[in-house]
């Protein structure tokens, strides 16, 4: 592909453009050059590498909880009750977000907290602002600021939990 090409021509390192065109030709996300734009950014400032905190893992029935998401129909319909739920993620949801956008709105939030997190995170100052930005001011036109719903989210889990648990498997539901 002609971008990788141009990468290349641009001075970046032929090991670093071909792990960002093997990453595209797999899963075809734009993410993928970026590892490859950024590199550059990475040399001048300094990494560490570090363990995300991962939520507790919590199972409905005999399948990790965090698999009944956006992208799922029991995932889906779990968020959609929860959402007309007392929590306090539900009403922040409800006051804030239109009721055709809610579901996906409040699954991405959820992906946040459940599925964002990682082993062995390469982290650096250019990084750590890009998650920030992802995480707190990329979450659509009605949500300039993240921060509370993801505190709020983070809280509720464990009641998000239990709706799925009720919805999938009748309550069963082991930690």
């Amino acid at each position: 592909m002609a971008m990788f090409d141009a990468l290349c021509e641009a001075g970046i390192p032929l090991t670093v453009v071909e792990i960002a065109r093997e990453g595209f030709r797999k899963v075809g996300d734009a993410l993928c050059p970026f590892v490859a734009l950024l590199h550059p950014l990475r040399q001048h400032e300094t990494a560490v590498i570090e363990d995300d905190a991962f939520p507790p893992e919590v199972m409905v029935g005999d399948i990790p909880g965090f698999c009944y998401d956006l992208y799922s129909r029991p995932g889906r319909a779990a968020l959609a009750i929860f959402i007309n739920g007392q929590t306090d993620t539900a009403r922040w949801v409800r006051d804030h977000i239109p009721p055709q956008q809610r579901v996906s709105f409040l699954g991405g939030i959820v992906f946040r907290v459940e599925g964002g997190a990682v082993k062995s995170r390469l982290r650096w100052p250019t990084s750590d602002e890009l998650r920030r930005l992802v995480d707190i001011e990329c979450n659509g036109p009605h949500c300039h600021d993240a921060t509370e719903i993801l505190r709020l989210m983070k809280a509720d889990i464990p009641v998000l939990n239990d709706v799925r648990a009720q919805l999938v498997v009748g309550g069963e539901h082991v930690q």
